[in-house]
């Protein structure tokens, strides 16, 4: 059986069962690949893109960093639900205040504001102005992430 130019296919048995393998034709190609000067231009855009995401991949927070703060929640009982949805808006940026977390999510306005005061109870979050009303909550492990190699020297 053919595959192309990069290999052919060979049925062979393992055991009592029959498998199709592919086996790829040895390096160096033969004949060598033409590189002009459009494919060349492909293979560099190509490698750029590879690049950049392999860069854009660097800035992403690992997501079981937050899966703790996810098993906390879940043990919350009847409030879980309502505490999760406030929780993933949370993942979206370190800081939110409940009015963004209302409009974000749906809840009623209590509602956002019994799922903060849930994560707050667990230590997921913590308020930072000090303030009664327009107060701002801050993700710890999220801040903890961004403040990474900031420390002094």
């Amino acid at each position: 059986m053919q595959r192309g130019m990069a290999g052919r296919y060979e049925i062979t048995s393992v055991g009592a069962e029959r498998v199709r393998a592919f086996v790829p034709k040895p390096l160096p190609p033969d004949p060598p690949l033409e590189l002009g000067h459009a494919r060349q231009r492909l293979l560099e855009r190509a490698t750029l893109a590879l690049g950049r995401l392999d860069g854009i991949t660097l800035l992403l927070p690992d997501p079981h960093l937050f899966q703790e703060d996810e098993k906390k929640i879940q043990s919350l009982g009847r409030v879980a639900s309502t505490a999760l949805r406030v929780f993933r808006t949370l993942c979206e940026g370190p800081l939110i205040t409940i009015n963004e977390v209302w409009r974000r999510t749906g809840l009623s306005f209590p509602g956002a504001s019994k799922g903060m005061s849930a994560l707050e109870g667990q230590g997921i979050v913590h308020e930072i102005t000090g303030r009664r009303r327009g107060r701002v909550f801050a993700y710890r492990e999220y801040l903890k992430i961004l403040s990474e190699g900031t420390e002094p020297l």
